[in-house]
């Protein structure tokens, strides 16, 4: 919300925030009269990071998207003349991959994601023969069941954001 990238304000890094002296567009917005709100799942897009700067009101909390959607319908349904600035934030669709029934009919999408990427963890530890690597370094390998295993949890990836789609949608 600053329109700098995180070097140029200094926030690279972990657990660095945003300085209260570089002003927000949402800051701006307020001045100008704009109502402002945030609902987000928190994570990176946190207050602590100061993501909080120049909303009326942040609500920051891991939930269901359909509980954040209500919090932001209760924000616009107290509308008082203002312009309205709404920002939501949501991990949704990353991992863990959350596919309906319904979506994975579908799609067709078949198999439990957890257990696809264990399988893909195990073939590419495998690969290493006996080697030390952390778990994020490990070489995904180009087999033609790990390119399976990674296809299917592309499905669940594009199934879970297509739930979401369907969901955020509604609320549009």
């Amino acid at each position: 919300f600053s329109g700098f990238h995180p070097p140029q304000v200094r926030v690279a890094g972990h657990g660095r925030r945003l300085s209260e002296e570089v002003v927000s567009i949402v800051e701006r917005l307020a001045a100008a009269g704009y109502r402002t709100g945030a609902m987000t799942d928190g994570g990176f897009v946190s207050y602590r990071f100061g993501f909080g700067q120049g909303f009326a009101l942040f609500s920051e909390r891991a939930s269901e998207l359909s509980e954040m959607l209500d919090d932001a319908e209760g924000f616009l349904a107290a509308d008082d003349g203002r312009p309205v600035f709404v920002f939501l934030h949501t991990y949704r669709a990353h991992w863990p991959y959350r596919v309906s029934a319904e979506t994975r009919a579908r799609l067709g999408i078949e198999g439990d994601a957890k257990e696809l990427l264990d399988q893909a963890w195990a073939e590419a530890e495998a690969s290493l023969q006996g080697a030390k690597v952390h778990k994020n370094d490990l070489p995904i390998g180009d087999t033609p069941h790990m390119r399976a295993l990674v296809a299917g949890l592309e499905q669940h990836y594009r199934g879970g954001s297509a739930d979401l789609d369907l969901e955020f949608g509604s609320f549009l």
